[in-house]
Parts: C-alpha cells; structure tokens; sequence
C-alpha cells in the first residue's frame, strides 16, 4: 500500500514537473560539477564529490547540454501543440 501511495506522488509530482525534468537534470549536473570543483580547490571538504578535473568538466558541459536539448524539447512540443510544423526554418500550419 505504501508503495502505492509514493508511486501516486512521484507521478503527480513527474506530471506536474513535465518539461522542466531535464533542466532539472542539467542544473543538478552543472551543480555536481561545481561542487566536485570546490572540492578540488579546498580538499577538506570531505563531504563534496571527489572529482578529477576531467570529469568536473565533462559534468558540466554534460549539464550544459541537457539544459539546451530541454529547452529545445519544450519549444518543439509547445509548437506540435499548437499545430505548427518548423521544416527547413519554415512554418507550417497544419490542420487538426
């Protein structure tokens, strides 16, 4: 039952959250990132991830790239929503 009940959360939670999960996601990534960076410049932060200089990067590049596809998402679902077809940097309107 319990399990229920936390499913039911998460996916109104989820729904609600629907379009901003992978900016969510990136920031989370970009935040990782920086932490793993602060770590590298004061080592007596135990409690921060321990990170290479390699992978600070590429977690916030990685982060970087999530934020962009996000946004690249939510703009084409907003324009399929509304009908609008971008082909070839073209507007189309297409009935339905």
């Amino acid at each position: 039952m319990t399990d229920f009940i936390i499913t039911k959360i998460i996916r109104f939670v989820g729904n609600k959250l629907d379009g901003y999960k992978t900016i969510i996601g990136g920031l989370g990534l970009i935040l990782t990132g920086v932490l793993g960076f602060i770590r590298l410049m004061f080592p007596d932060l135990t409690q921060f991830p321990s990170m290479t200089i390699g992978e600070i990067l590429v977690s916030i590049s990685a982060g970087m790239t999530a934020i962009g596809l996000g946004g690249k998402a939510e703009k084409l679902k907003e324009e399929v929503h509304k009908g609008n077809i971008i082909v070839d940097d073209k507007e189309e309107k297409i009935d339905g």
